[in-house]
């Protein structure tokens, strides 16, 4: 159950939802071609790369789905000297080690995390879809693909 929604995860994680699947590894956002990947921030989740998009001059952003707990690295170009993960009222301890930001979540989250001077990573974790529609078929207007 999420505990906060805030705007740019909202309007993010329905612009970069993926489609559902049997989640054994998590279901990752990909990079719209409007927006470019993040080149100084890596981001992995149980051990799956999530592309983190350049968005705005404050913001970095990740969409990632998974059902259960995960753990959470953040690798950066530079060794890690202050981090925080908000919202601070969950409590989330992390452990830096050298360029490297690792942290446990018990389910999906809403997060910010700031590291060092770097923009700060707006993190969109939620639950897998579930009961997704067909894309295709009579009376379905599919607005990615040809004639739209």
């Amino acid at each position: 159950m999420k505990r906060s929604l805030w705007g740019i995860g909202a309007v993010c994680t329905v612009m970069l939802s993926s489609p559902a699947m049997a989640v054994e590894e998590p279901v990752v956002s990909q990079v719209p071609a409007c927006y470019t990947e993040a080149e100084d921030m890596k981001l992995e989740v149980n051990g799956t790369e999530v592309p983190i998009i350049e968005f705005t001059d404050i913001y970095n952003h990740a969409g990632v789905a998974f059902q259960e707990a995960a753990e959470i690295t953040i690798t950066v170009d530079e060794p890690i000297e202050s981090y925080s993960i908000s919202p601070l009222a969950y409590g989330i301890e992390g452990e830096a080690d050298g360029n490297k930001l690792t942290f446990h979540l018990d389910e999906p989250e809403y997060l910010l995390i700031k590291i060092n001077e770097e923009k700060e990573l707006a993190l969109a974790a939620d639950l897998p879809e579930t009961d997704v529609p067909d894309s295709h078929g009579e009376g379905i207007y599919n607005i990615g693909e040809e004639p739209y």
